[in-house]
């Protein structure tokens, strides 16, 4: 279900998502929030968190969840604050693309959106959690709770892009259905494992998952 809010608190979201790290201290943030209340509702849907004095503010993972899931969410148009969220996304692409090979462009990444924008509109197919519950039951012997190498499961999923399918699973570890762990025993970890990391918005590396969000018992 959307999360119903109101567009001064979306564009402060976004504010936070171009500060350093997804941080800043409340009285250094360009856009401020109308009322506490409406901070505290961001806090009460988990989307950020707030600590000491003075008040530092903070995307939690679901924060950072939000913003991958409502890209394409208009904002208010009329604040200056706008243009300033489209500069720090900008930004921030342009530092991505110095740092990949010539093979990576922005060109290259416009058309291959638009690419699978009229793949999805002419041929619709499979949902990808539909793909990855699929998938971890065949890897599971038709078993939920059982634990699953993401070093095996990718490539059961690769008619989805890489990103769609990091995407899927935050999106449902977020809402229970799976829980996403990282190895912690370096002699565990293939190059398999390492390849097919799923990488939280605060930067946790996670290798395995348990279908259906159940905490294994070890």
């Amino acid at each position: 279900m959307p999360i119903e809010m109101q567009s001064n608190q979306r564009l402060f979201l976004w504010t936070l998502a171009i500060s350093p790290q997804g941080n800043s201290r409340l009285k250094d943030m360009r856009l401020k929030l109308r009322t506490a209340s409406q901070r505290k509702q961001l806090v009460s849907l988990g989307l950020i968190r707030t600590s000491g004095r003075p008040m530092v503010v903070e995307l939690t993972d679901a924060g950072w969840e939000w913003c991958q899931d409502n890209l394409t969410t208009p904002l208010e148009g009329r604040s200056s604050t706008t243009g300033v969220v489209l500069q720090g996304l900008l930004k921030s692409l342009a530092s991505y693309f110095q740092a990949q090979d010539h093979t990576v462009s922005i060109g290259h990444l416009i058309q291959q959106a638009d690419a699978l924008e009229v793949r999805d509109v002419a041929q619709p197919h499979r949902t990808i959690e539909s793909a990855i519950e699929s998938a971890c039951l065949k890897l599971g012997g038709n078993r939920a709770n059982v634990r699953v190498r993401l070093g095996d499961l990718r490539p059961l999923l690769a008619e989805f892009s890489p990103a769609s399918v990091d995407q899927a699973l935050l999106a449902m570890e977020l809402s229970g259905r799976l829980t996403a762990m990282r190895l912690d025993n370096p002699d565990e970890i293939s190059e398999a494992d390492r390849a097919a990391v799923l990488l939280t918005p605060s930067g946790s590396e996670n290798h395995i998952l348990y279908l259906q969000g159940t905490q294994p018992c070890y």
